[in-house]
């Protein structure tokens, strides 16, 4: 690869050919147009990519062009030598889908169990689920819903083999039916073949529609796939500058009222609301499930993840993984040489999602009692855009005159939330008034 040129392509609908031979029926193509494509693909260092299927990507009333198709920078051959382009069926629009394949280093080792959102279009999927979740568990709570969600994986692995299959394969099948039934039809054009010929298009849409559904839950993935570190209790550590004695001014504010809410028990509708409000489409924790999951097999699990509540309420330890945290480095610069170039993420588990959001929607209402309307960070609807409109007015009024001077000061806390002493945090919860448990 070149020094300082990153491997780049060109794709799309160019609205011209590059020879007399990408055209077919009609008049002429335009010389002067494809001299000027052809040098424009000379300027910028372009080479064809070439391509596989058919010869014609757009068709029009007896009119038949190459309109679509990608082109390869010198480095993009280099660094990916084995990329091909294939013209998959039209069955939608007059122009044909273009599908890049780009070689990829062979992975190693056991995949680790991603739930793919897809599986929920297939009709067998809530089968699967019920079947595996109805298996018999010794224990209750937490512990057996953590057992039942390893049963689920598994048997959603197998099924995902056995059942679902190849989408990428499933696709080129379907393909090659409505290529089967679009000839059967042009040389009988009878109801029946007209029937068979919907079918399959309606059946290579919906595939279609399933790869989509994969290849966007892939992307929201692999952009927060930079690097993965340990969790390190030392990069929490606490500060031991503010000293419990110093809370004595802190007024208890919550009334008995507030502490009744605060120590009632949720009923299975907020659980339920609570999952409902998650983005389905979130990237998975270590435990490999979204929250579209918990969405979709809501009528058969929700009532065990309710016990699994209520059990962390009532005050039990969570089994080991079942509130597993990812943490995951995200780069603020192009070279990122300490830890302070880099914006952590927490990957969680649902499950451990559900929990602490149970909680934080009991807490929610009352905040306004606790936080002050001046602290604008933790204020509900308020944004940062208003803070900067407040501090744009106050540097106008700098230099209007008055009996004392005017100064800004200019305050940054770095890194406030990294350094935490959790005995003043339950000293001070406690001053508020919040109950013990």
């Amino acid at each position: 690869m070149d020094e300082g040129q990153e491997p780049w392509l060109l794709g799309g609908d160019f609205n011209t050919v590059l020879y007399c031979s990408e055209r077919k029926g009609g008049a002429a193509p335009k010389i002067r147009t494809m001299e000027d494509f052809g040098d424009m693909m000379m300027d910028c260092g372009l080479q064809d990519a070439g391509f596989e299927g058919s010869k014609f990507t757009w068709s029009r009333n007896r009119l038949w062009q190459r309109l679509d198709r990608f082109l390869f920078s010198h480095t993009w051959t280099q660094a990916f030598p084995l990329s091909r382009i294939q013209h998959l069926t039209r069955n939608v629009s007059d122009h044909c889908p273009l599908l890049l394949f780009v070689k990829q280093e062979m992975k190693t080792g056991p995949t680790p169990f991603h739930f793919q959102n897809m599986w929920t279009k297939h009709h067998d999927f809530k089968c699967c689920v019920t079947t595996s979740w109805q298996h018999p568990i010794h224990g209750h709570g937490m512990f057996a819903f953590q057992q039942k969600l390893h049963l689920i994986r598994a048997a959603l692995k197998l099924w995902n083999t056995e059942v679902f299959g190849n989408i990428f394969q499933n696709i080129m099948d379907a393909e090659q039916r409505v290529k089967v039934a679009e000839q059967a039809y042009d040389g009988d054009p009878s109801d029946e073949n007209l029937i068979a010929m919907n079918k399959a298009i309606a059946e290579l849409t919906f595939a279609l529609s399933v790869e989509e559904s994969y290849w966007k839950q892939k992307a929201a993935s692999e952009d927060i796939k930079v690097s993965v570190v340990e969790y390190f209790t030392q990069a929490f550590r606490m500060d031991d500058r503010v000293s419990v004695d110093d809370l004595h001014w802190v007024p208890n504010i919550l009334s008995e009222e507030d502490r009744h809410h605060l120590n009632a028990t949720p009923t299975i509708e907020d659980v339920k609301a609570t999952v409902f409000d998650m983005c389905p489409d979130s990237t998975a924790g270590p435990d490999g499930f979204s929250a579209h999951f918990f969405q979709c097999c809501w009528d058969i699990i929700g009532q065990d993840l309710y016990d699994a509540v209520l059990d962390f309420l009532s005050g039990s330890t969570p089994p080991k993984n079942f509130t597993t945290t990812t943490i995951v480095l995200i780069p603020k610069v192009e070279v990122p040489s300490t830890w302070k170039d880099f914006r952590p993420i927490s990957l969680c588990n649902v499950t451990g999602k559900i929990l602490s959001k149970v909680i934080n929607n009991q807490m929610a209402k009352l905040l306004p009692k606790i936080i002050s309307p001046s602290q604008s960070d933790f204020v509900q609807g308020c944004m940062i855009s208003d803070n900067i409109l407040l501090a744009q007015e106050l540097s106008h009024c700098l230099g209007k005159n008055g009996s004392l001077s005017n100064t800004i000061c200019k305050l940054d806390m770095e890194k406030a939330y990294d350094r935490v002493n959790w005995t003043f945090l339950y000293q001070m919860l406690s001053r508020v008034g919040f109950p013990t448990h």
